[in-house]
């Protein structure tokens, strides 16, 4: 009978941090059990001014309430866009002196891409191929069983910040889980990739496709082309600014403005009926006494906001064009802010692109909770982590065959980079 491993995912976002709990076992055909999921609101620990002490209370609590009997072999946690810097870089190369092209062979020339030097503070959590080349032929999708002299690999660099890390692996040390390579896998990825993993079919990975995550804090954007990320970006702005916006336009308290956005938002005064353009919505002003806003006033606010976000994404795309050569076909919006009423209809007007709101489908039978917008990134997470899990078991039992050929090759060839 397989033998089951456990997997703990953790997403730590601007307004809130969520985590689930999986069992599954990676023999044949990888079979993923959720056990348990929990999310704390905890809007104090956000931004680059993040508490690592109250976070590990925070984490503590959230395996406190899944009530968790077993110690968590594997963890995987998002890194939020504040501290992720990505970059494309084009050819890593190695001699593979003549022969068919092997997963091993494709397994070392990854190993060999990871040996660039790294921005200050940064390290290396993902890297993504693109392209291969094999020998004189350029943008190979799969080299798997070409002959060749040489193979080369273009790949998409993830960095995360080196600082941020150590001080994450010694919270969760701290609050009892396992990060440490003896006691079991610690995994590190982009939150707006874990967000596209999450929400994306692999159809829609095909084409070009946009997904657009709007936090509390952030807006996360990740253009997919080819089935791979090609570009990633994000903008410090999300439902926190609407909340003030709305405050500060109002001098309402902030209490209340998050109430106005939650019950009576709207994307644009043009999906108003016209029996609500001027509906008054009680409010609370921010010293103490009540107030009523216009219904039309309070959407013109957001729309205004909403806009700023739009441009800022067409501008982003315009670059991806004129860089990458590549158009965006189509958009997936996820997060917090994709709740609010019609915004899929005016980022479809303002961008002229199919646009839906995507929802958790990596996983099947999700349990209530993990199947809303809001859990897009912790269920990613629980996917891209089994799923490199499962490769490097995979990759390992096949590094010994061809051994004895490397060892070869460096006594001949003592410059080649070492894999």
């Amino acid at each position: 009978m397989a033998k089951s491993e456990t997997i703990a995912a953790l997403d730590i976002g601007t307004s809130k941090v969520a985590c689930a709990f999986a069992e599954f076992y990676r023999e044949g055909d990888v079979r993923i059990e959720v056990k348990a999921h929990s999310e704390i609101d905890c809007r104090e620990i956000n931004g680059a001014g993040i508490n690592f002490l109250a976070l590990g209370d925070v984490v503590e609590e959230l395996f406190d309430r899944m009530e968790k009997d077993q110690q968590m072999e594997n963890v995987v946690v998002g890194l939020s866009s504040e501290y992720v810097g990505c970059s494309l870089y084009r050819e890593h190369k190695i001699a593979i002196g003549g022969s068919d092209i092997e997963q091993e062979h494709i397994d070392c020339v990854l190993k060999a891409a990871k040996s660039i030097e790294c921005p200050e503070n940064r390290e290396i959590i993902k890297i993504v191929p693109r392209t291969y080349s094999v020998d004189n032929n350029l943008d190979i999708v799969n080299p798997l069983g070409m002959f060749a002299y040489g193979l080369g690999v273009g790949a998409y660099y993830c960095f995360g910040a080196t600082t941020y890390i150590e001080n994450m692996k010694q919270m969760l040390r701290n609050a009892g889980l396992s990060v440490d390579a003896d006691k079991g896998k610690f995994l590190i990825f982009p939150s707006s990739m874990a967000s596209a993993v999450a929400v994306l079919g692999a159809e829609e990975k095909e084409r070009e496709v946009a997904v657009v995550d709007i936090g509390h804090g952030n807006l996360d954007l990740a253009i997919y082309s080819g089935q791979q990320i090609i570009y990633s970006n994000v903008l410090g702005c999300g439902g926190l600014n609407l909340i003030n916006d709305i405050a500060r336009q109002f001098n309402v308290s902030e209490d209340s403005a998050n109430n106005l956005l939650l019950q009576e938002g709207l994307a644009g005064v043009d999906c108003l009926e016209d029996e609500d353009r001027y509906k008054a919505l009680a409010a609370e002003l921010v010293y103490g006494k009540s107030t009523e806003i216009i219904k039309e006033e309070l959407v013109r606010t957001i729309e205004a906001r909403l806009d700023e976000f739009l441009k800022w994404i067409e501008d982003q795309f315009e670059h991806v064009y004129q860089n990458f050569g590549v158009r965006v076909a189509s958009m997936v919006l996820t997060g917090g802010v994709a709740q609010l009423p019609k915004i899929e209809v005016k980022f479809n007007e303002v961008l002229k692109l199919p646009v839906r709101i995507g929802k958790p489908c990596s996983l099947s039978k999700l349990p209530v909770g993990l199947d809303k917008v809001t859990s897009s990134t912790v269920t990613g997470l629980l996917t891209c982590g089994i799923d490199e899990l499962s490769f490097c078991k995979n990759a390992k039992k096949s590094t010994t065959k061809l051994s004895w050929f490397w060892d070869l090759l460096y006594k001949i060839f003592p410059s080649l980079p070492k894999v």
